[in-house]
């Protein structure tokens, strides 16, 4: 077989290209699939996210990250929810002792009787 004058194997190239067949240049070089490519991708983009429940007298929940993280290096968003309309709308939630392996919300105020969901979000940043 000639080897193609073409950089891809098939002039239908992106049918072939992307359902996971390889290109071949020239000089018969492999090169990785896109769905490779994406994958190196994604792995790369770490988020996590989860939520927590506060009532009664608490103000602080300890949070254990899924997958510990390999420094400190990561960006946490949180937010807090009345979740029994019980007036604990309102609440100031801050981040302390922050780890690889977790961190620690903190509220401004006991919820007393209600319910306060915490919400949280954290991405890896390179």
């Amino acid at each position: 077989m000639p080897i193609p004058t073409t950089p891809y194997a098939s002039t239908d190239f992106p049918r072939n290209y992307f359902s996971g067949q390889r290109r071949i240049t020239q000089d018969q070089t492999n090169y990785p699939t896109l769905s490779e490519i994406l994958g190196n991708v994604f792995d790369r983009i770490d988020v996590q996210s989860g939520r927590s429940n506060l009532t009664g007298a608490g103000t602080t929940v300890a949070i254990t990250l899924p997958r510990a993280y390999a420094d400190t290096n990561y960006t946490i968003i949180a937010t807090s929810v009345d979740e029994t309309g019980g007036g604990a709308a309102g609440v100031n939630v801050h981040v302390t002792a922050k780890a690889t392996t977790g961190f620690t919300l903190n509220v401004s105020g006991a919820p007393g009787a209600a319910t306060i969901s915490l919400h949280w979000f954290t991405r890896y940043d390179e």
